[in-house]
């Protein structure tokens, strides 16, 4: 499974709109195995559909927010979903996120808006931006670079994270003498990346006899300290 989707949206015929459309077609040609580049200029609905298999979107769009034109503002989704809309101007990076928000799980990710210069009708980006293209293109690189990074170590702390709860579990059937788990609740910290499927490999892994199909796995995030898990509660049946 690749880690990042990264969707550029912009309208081809608004000169400096279409910046995030050219980003991603430029970006592309790294062929980066990590990453799959979207191009979905304005037909948000398309993007939708290809996001549920990725841990991390990006969207790439113009950004008004009253900076130099070319200058970049990154802002996570979970921030912008507090934000009022009034202070954000970004016409199809805006309209995106709130159909990903209203399709379900909204996951992990980050709108790049890029200033634009001038958003009229014409079918090439403004000089101005023209003129600042390779910066942009650099920028928004090593921002996903970045991302890639912290993906990698997150899965590295959600590795050692994973054995630890195994192993309080088992310490937890031993005390109370469960043959079977039939329901664990566990809280991570927001940004764990701990899920249903990979805890339940875990523990089929190193509890065969006792965790199963029949058992219910209940994960919930809250803001708890990084890399650190709680065993909120377990029920089974015990050995007579």
């Amino acid at each position: 499974m690749k880690s990042i989707l990264v969707i550029g949206i912009g309208s081809r015929i608004m000169m400096d709109d279409a910046i995030g459309t050219l980003v991603v077609e430029d970006l592309q040609k790294h062929n980066n195995p990590n990453v799959k580049y979207l191009s979905g200029e304005t037909d948000v609905d398309y993007c939708i559909g290809e996001i549920s298999d990725y841990e991390y979107v990006v969207v790439i769009d113009a950004f008004i927010s009253g900076k130099q034109p070319g200058e970049i503002t990154i802002v996570p989704f979970s921030r912008l979903n507090a934000e009022k809309e009034d202070c954000l101007y970004s016409m199809h990076g805006m309209h995106c996120l709130n159909m990903i928000k209203h399709a379900g799980k909204v996951p992990n990710g980050t709108l790049i808006g890029i200033e634009p210069y001038d958003i009229n009708f014409g079918s090439s980006l403004s000089n101005t931006l023209k003129s600042c293209y390779p910066c942009i293109l650099r920028d928004v690189q090593n921002h996903l670079v970045n991302i890639l990074k912290e993906l990698e170590e997150g899965k590295m702390h959600d590795t050692f994270l994973l054995k630890r709860i195994s192993d309080a579990l088992g310490a937890l059937c031993s005390t109370n003498r469960f043959s079977k788990i039939t329901k664990l609740q566990v809280t991570t910290c927001k940004n764990s990346h701990i899920e249903h499927d990979n805890l339940f490999e875990q523990l089929l892994k190193d509890h065969n006899e006792s965790v199963g199909e029949w058992t219910e796995i209940i994960i919930i995030r809250r803001d708890i300290e990084d890399n650190t898990a709680v065993i909120d509660s377990v029920e089974g049946e015990t050995f007579e």
